[in-house]
């Protein structure tokens, strides 16, 4: 199944499944990245996914160098335990799920 991703704010907050004070932010160092576009972008820069893992665009920014810039959230289990703005690879992710080595 696909859809469509609407032109949305870009500083949307995605709500965790988990306690607030279990929320870390998180930054991917700078540094060579892999270029891939879309889920690929993201799961290849960034450490502490798991094969089942769905990532997930929610928004797109219209100020954005490409249609993937904008807020991605990530799916574990059926849970979102994370949420990643695209380009800067910085978010936040519930305590002990690995992503972005939180």
């Amino acid at each position: 199944m696909t859809f469509d991703v609407v032109d949305a704010p870009s500083d949307r907050i995605i709500e965790l499944d988990c306690a607030e004070e279990d929320q870390l932010a998180f930054m991917t160092p700078d540094g060579p990245r892999i270029l891939p576009g879309g889920p690929a972008y993201i799961r290849g820069n960034m450490a502490g996914f798991q094969q089942t893992d769905a990532i997930e665009q929610m928004t797109r920014d219209p100020g954005g160098t490409s249609g993937w810039d904008g807020t991605w959230q990530v799916v574990r289990d059926g849970s979102v335990i994370a949420e990643v703005e695209f380009g800067s690879l910085r978010g936040m992710a519930c305590r002990g799920s690995g992503i972005g080595g939180v």
